[in-house]
């Protein structure tokens, strides 16, 4: 049975129109011609409500079979390869499941050395830092190592080329293809960040430890190293073993420590625009177990899919700052032109859900999408899982203690769609996070 004109549709009472195809009856209608609006209007709605339903599911089974990320990795693996016969290679790289990709990044002393320990152990990933990997070459005799050795012995600085090719060769071994990898404080520039993305190496997550210069400064005196294995202790908070003889390097003074800092600030805002999407930033200056509970949460969460939204934004922003969480509310607002209306917020004592919800199915929120702000509060979300219409495709939770038990428990609750994000940074750094989770894009800036 179709409608195909105005006069079959006069012709066909309007509560069985309604019935036939919105499964409701239509409101009742006065005229011919009105009734004819409302059908149009309704089947109109309807059948872009179903069109919505439709890219949503294609969206979910891309997401739960990964299959752009597993696209994006052939990409790379290619681009890291340049394999002579493409498709051979690729089926060949997909009997093989990669292992995770991780940098490590942050200030002299920052904690770098304990949360590489953890990680390599508790992930089996292979630990890379360029100083082991120079010894290793030179030790090898390899030709890297040689031309590596000699601006060693000349006392000059080594030269990226070399470092960088020491890398890539090192990554593209299947060892680390097979177990992963981690690498330890590399890169140091962003030219050093382009080379490694230009030939295809791109990293699951980039965790970034955070620590002021003060405890920096007070960290630095007590480091000591062990000459022989090259590995570092602390005379306090992590002593060397009865035994081994450590010493304290020339650059580990209060003195020397200040320049390295400028020279790391000076390098780290560049190097992570490169890696904006996968990165991840860690409150160091907390005790050891804490931080590391904190990165491997992070490690674990597993990444959502690469690759365009194909529906309009559908937005959760819980937040403990409701002024934070308004100015980002509003970033995204202006950024995706969607619909963000004042009854869009549950910050208030007389937010009632229920009338949210049913605001939700409006056309307008339909196709532009919608951010509905609420508080940090497990019981209100509750609520909203209890209505079908607040189905948000990224829920952001902003607190300004990421490890409190409510975002640890909303972040478990809500699962892969959901990103936790510290609210102690600009709110520049806060909207860069979020929109990168929202599109779920590439790392490659």
């Amino acid at each position: 049975m179709k409608i195909s004109n105005y006069e079959a549709c006069i012709s066909i009472p309007e509560y069985v129109v309604g019935k036939l195809y919105l499964g409701s009856p239509l409101p009742h209608t006065t005229t011919p011609h009105s009734f004819e609006i409302s059908v149009m209007g309704a089947i109109e709605k309807r059948l872009n409500e179903r069109e919505a339903a439709h890219r949503q599911k294609v969206r979910d089974y891309y997401e739960k079979h990964e299959i752009f990320s597993i696209f994006a990795e052939l990409q790379k693996e290619l681009i890291l390869h340049k394999p002579a016969n493409s498709l051979e290679f690729m089926a060949r790289q997909l009997e093989v499941k990669p292992g995770l990709r991780v940098i490590i990044a942050g200030p002299p002393a920052g904690g770098k050395g304990t949360q590489c320990e953890r990680i390599k152990e508790t992930f089996g990933l292979v630990h890379i830092s360029t100083g082991d990997l120079l010894r290793e070459e030179v030790s090898k005799g390899s030709e890297l190592g040689m031309e590596a050795k000699s601006y060693m012995e000349s006392g000059g600085l080594v030269p990226d080329s070399v470092v960088i090719g020491m890398v890539k060769e090192k990554l593209a071994t299947r060892e680390c293809r097979e177990a992963g990898w981690l690498l330890d404080g590399f890169p140091r520039t962003r030219l050093q960040a382009q080379a490694l993305i230009s030939s295809g190496i791109l990293p699951d997550k980039v965790v970034v430890l955070d620590v002021p210069d003060e405890v920096i400064v007070e960290r630095v005196s007590g480091r000591r190293m062990d000459p022989k294995s090259g590995k570092i202790y602390h005379t306090t908070f992590n002593p060397p073993p009865e035994g081994v003889e450590v010493m304290q390097r020339s650059d580990d003074t209060a003195e020397a420590i200040l320049p390295r800092l400028k020279t790391y600030y000076r390098n780290i805002t560049p190097i992570l625009s490169c890696y904006a999407a996968v990165t991840v930033h860690v409150d160091g200056n907390r005790p050891t177990g804490t931080v590391w509970n904190e990165v491997h949460r992070l490690l674990v969460a597993k990444p959502l899919a690469l690759g365009p939204r194909v529906n309009p934004i559908r937005c959760i922003l819980h937040a403990g700052n409701d002024a934070v969480a308004k100015e980002q509310a509003d970033l995204l607002q202006r950024k995706y032109k969607c619909q963000n209306g004042g009854a869009l917020d549950l910050s208030g004592a007389a937010a009632n859900v229920a009338e949210v919800a049913a605001q939700l199915t409006d056309k307008s929120f339909v196709k532009d999408g919608w951010i509905l702000k609420c508080p940090l509060s497990a019981h209100l979300a509750e609520q909203i899982r209890n209505h079908q219409e607040i189905s948000a495709t990224r829920v952001i939770l902003l607190a300004d203690d990421i490890s409190d038990a409510t975002v640890e428990g909303l972040a478990s609750w809500y699962g892969k769609v959901a990103l936790v994000i510290s609210a102690n940074q600009s709110a520049q750094t806060i909207h860069e996070q979020i929109v990168a989770f929202v599109d779920g894009e590439s790392p490659v800036a």
